[in-house]
């Protein structure tokens, strides 16, 4: 949300740990992810470390902008105002989806 300012996801994408097609690595595996919501900064990285505001936390987190949890062996959930992400994290994907008030912003 670059009008209000407030959401911004950023990502940060890696080589693979997995060796596929033949031996040769893979780049694209995502590996970190940040949620800012208003005034809170979450951050989760592919091995399931999770920081909030810098501090490192444990699942599930709950602040007033926002609620984070694992809901599965591989699945991260994050729910804020207005958008929904699940990242799985066996993978190289996350799902984000926004309510109708984001567009074009």
């Amino acid at each position: 949300d670059f009008v209000d300012r407030k959401l911004t996801v950023g990502v940060r994408c890696g080589e693979c740990t997995a060796v596929d097609r033949g031996g040769v690595a893979e780049m694209g595996c995502l590996k970190e992810m940040s949620v800012t919501a208003q005034h809170t900064t979450v951050t989760i990285t592919d091995t399931g470390t999770v920081t909030l505001n810098g501090q490192r936390e444990t699942l599930p987190v709950v602040t007033g902008d926002l609620v984070l949890r694992k809901v599965s062996s591989s699945f991260i959930f994050i729910q804020t105002f207005g958008a929904q992400l699940l990242w799985y994290l066996d993978g190289s994907y996350a799902l984000i989806s926004l309510q109708p008030g984001f567009a074009n912003k």
